[in-house]
């Protein structure tokens, strides 16, 4: 059976990289339009998407134990302009023995990271389970991914762009960063509008975290350790 060529332009990043944050200041260009009517957003200008952002997915409401929830109740609609990759390596499986093959019409961006532990950090308290890893072990699946990421380079793919992901979390948008990104996908530019987004993201970042050791300090919590350092779980 022959399979579809597909085409892939979007952002790969390991895991508590940022790239779906990304994604959603992109969205403020029009080739995103479609996917905010498809949210209901019936005039999608730029105030509009602002104001459906800052409702839905910065909204006050969001913590840590809903964080990813939010990013995946909007990915599939926004992955049809720019897709989220985490396993870049296995799209190709599926249609070249070549694994690191990339197609003429692909645009993708890599971001990189140096510092693991600022991964880390930023992923362990909205995803206690690590994708089923604790940290050391999945520090070693994000060096593995930089292994993968490194053979990548090696091929000196036209189709590729490798960015400094570590630049996104500062506390300003980076604007050399976010003019990067916007050029390299043809989109227009708004830079105050997705600062404004970036700092909505600080913000959901901050307090989540505070909700999450409020969380783990709490009573009941504590009551939980408790029974279960007891061996008191079992059905009486």
């Amino acid at each position: 059976m022959n399979l579809p060529i597909r085409t892939i332009k979007g952002i790969s990043f390991p895991w508590g990289g940022g790239g779906n944050h990304i994604v959603a200041m992109l969205s403020l260009d029009k080739t995103f339009d479609i996917c905010y009517r498809q949210l209901n957003v019936k005039a999608p200008n730029i105030e509009n998407k602002l104001k459906y952002l800052k409702e839905n997915n910065y909204s006050a409401q969001r913590s840590w134990f809903n964080w990813l929830q939010i990013e995946w109740e909007h990915r599939p609609i926004f992955n049809n302009q720019i897709q989220i990759l985490h396993e870049y390596y296995d799209w190709t499986r599926l249609y070249d023995k070549n694994k690191y093959k990339v197609l003429p019409a692909d645009k993708i961006i890599f971001l990189e990271y140096e510092n693991l532990d600022l991964l880390l950090d930023n992923y362990w308290y909205i995803n206690l389970g690590l994708n089923s890893c604790v940290p050391f072990k999945l520090k070693q699946q994000i060096l593995d991914w930089q292994q993968q990421l490194s053979n990548i380079k090696l091929k000196n793919y036209e189709q590729c762009l490798f960015l400094n992901g570590e630049l996104l979390f500062q506390q300003q948008l980076n604007e050399g960063l976010y003019n990067q990104i916007c050029e390299w996908f043809g989109l227009e530019k708004f830079y105050t509008e997705a600062n404004l987004v970036h700092q909505w993201w600080q913000e959901c970042k901050v307090r989540s975290a505070k909700e999450f050791c409020q969380w783990f300090r709490s009573e009941e919590f504590q009551a939980y350790l408790l029974r279960l350092e007891n061996g008191s779980l079992e059905l009486k």
